[in-house]
């Protein structure tokens, strides 16, 4: 069962960290409140999402915690990893 908490973590982490990837590609210095409120909608729905999935995993128990936890942090390192292969645009 943990290794299901695992792939549900990965999972998670990898649509928070496509979330923010598109959440910086809008960024632009014309619209910075709009920017500014993106941001932080964003922000906290990630946040939200990452505590209810770990909210979830710890009911089942410690080790469905950590596994969920370790889903969500392998995400973070494979989306940065991944920016070599997949760059964020160039700025004109």
């Amino acid at each position: 069962m943990n290794w299901i908490w695992l792939l549900i973590g990965l999972g998670t982490g990898l649509l928070i960290w496509l979330s923010q990837r598109s959440s910086v590609k809008r960024l632009t210095p014309i619209r910075a409140a709009a920017a500014r409120r993106s941001i932080l909608l964003g922000a906290v729905l990630r946040w939200t999402l990452s505590a209810l999935l770990l909210i979830l995993a710890l009911k089942q128990g410690i080790g469905s915690g950590l596994f969920a936890f370790g889903g969500l942090m392998s995400a973070r390192w494979l989306g940065i990893y991944s920016l070599k292969f997949f760059p964020l645009p160039e700025v004109e």
